[in-house]
């Protein structure tokens, strides 16, 4: 870790602990570059404070935000300091705060550098956890990358952390060049047209991690041609219908001297005292081939209720007091084609499974369990419908 980070780090940890708490640890930004730009991220996490913030913290400011020494960036992630300058675009905070802006600059390689800040009495910086303003120096950049003439040149979902997943920002910003047109962001079938500055710069500000609502980020250019990328979406992770926990994950594991295989689900990102289902484990039988993937299915059709118990155990989980839920999740084996699920006799929904042939898929706690029906479709062709818990073997120590 460089110096600057660790100065960096050393600052705002400082800061939260006269608050009596100390930072979550955010995610490196998720910058995602065009096929053809060659893209420098930084990883420096930034940490800011509740959206409540308003004029009269103009007067708490602290030392300025320090840029990292050339040695550290490497020229391609260094500004030129006399191109630096800050964009007229603006984006609202949904939480009233002060709005976000986007500054550009170029490297001392050529490429184009942006950095996601807040604008507060005419500074460019940074609402922290203890309330206090910083500003960015001027070499302090996000991500950097080649300018192209007729395409995205940079775009990315910047992260801001806090203390509640409520006052959690994501900023979707990007360069499009002159002649980007037009930028949308859909999230479910909310869909938002983003205002575009000069230079086709443009950006938006969410509350929450961009896997809790999921962005396709569609751009429109002269020419005709578009643009989509996507944040926070995957067909890996499920999607909670409640707003205690967003996006789930599901995990698949052994235990030594058990021939079961097991898989439960948890938070996709990282958290203190998570929720994490109870195991729902199987016996995977093994192919004659050893090159391929065992077979078999198993799954559990279920509602979890909270249990308060803090300790966690495979057969009973540890929910805590997170919100009920009702879920479908298992392990599918090389002989299944697909996995999908319907309620009530409705529409099936396809479930994707992850490199270890795990599946997942949540619903509101209200859907009863017994009205959900797995259909699974196999390499031969049949399909069967199946019910309930399905091919379940005792968890490990039970």
């Amino acid at each position: 870790m460089s110096d600057f980070i660790q100065s960096l780090e050393h600052d705002l940890v400082v800061a939260a602990a006269h608050l009596g708490e100390q930072p979550t640890r955010a995610g490196v930004p998720r910058v995602r570059p065009s096929l053809r730009a060659a893209l420098v991220a930084a990883g420096v996490t930034v940490l800011v404070a509740g959206s409540a913030a308003g004029a009269t913290l103009v007067a708490l400011r602290g030392s300025v935000i320090p840029a990292p020494a050339t040695r550290d960036a490497g020229p391609p992630q260094t500004p030129v300091l006399t191109s630096v300058h800050l964009t007229p675009a603006r984006a609202a905070d949904p939480g009233g705060g002060p709005p976000w802006a986007l500054r550009l600059a170029r490297s001392q390689t050529g490429f184009i550098c942006s950095t996601v800040g807040q604008e507060l009495g005419g500074r460019f910086g940074l609402i922290g956890l203890d309330g206090r303003f910083r500003s960015y120096a001027d070499g302090v950049v996000d991500s950097c990358g080649q300018q192209l003439g007729n395409s995205v040149s940079l775009i990315g979902a910047r992260v801001f952390e806090a203390r509640t997943p409520g006052a959690v920002r994501t900023v979707i910003n990007g360069v499009g060049g002159p002649h980007l047109r037009g930028v949308q962001i859909q999230s479910g079938t909310t869909i938002t047209s983003v205002p575009v500055a000069r230079d086709g710069v443009f950006l938006a500000a969410f509350r929450g991690y961009p896997e809790d609502a999921g962005y396709r980020v569609t751009l429109r250019f002269a020419d005709g041609h578009r643009e989509v990328r996507t944040f926070g979406l995957s067909p890996f992770v499920a999607r909670n219908p409640s707003t205690d926990v967003g996006v789930w994950k599901s995990e698949a594991f052994g235990v030594a001297n058990n021939p079961a295989l097991c898989v439960l689900f948890r938070p996709a990102r990282e958290r203190r005292n998570p929720a994490i289902s109870p195991a729902a484990c199987g016996l995977p039988r093994q192919s004659p081939d050893p090159r391929r993937y065992p077979t078999g299915l198993f799954f559990a059709a279920r509602r979890i209720e909270p249990t308060g118990a803090i300790r966690y155990t495979f057969a009973r989980g540890r929910w805590l007091g997170h919100a009920p839920l009702t879920a479908v999740w298992g392990w599918a084996g090389a002989n299944v084609r697909s996995v999908g699920v319907s309620v009530a006799n409705g529409p099936t929904r396809s479930i994707s499974r992850r490199r270890h042939q795990a599946f997942l898929a949540v619903f509101p706690a209200s859907t009863d369990p017994h009205s959900l029906a797995v259909h699974v479709t196999f390499n031969d062709g049949t399909t069967r419908v199946l019910h309930g818990d399905t091919n379940l073997t005792t968890p490990p120590g039970s």
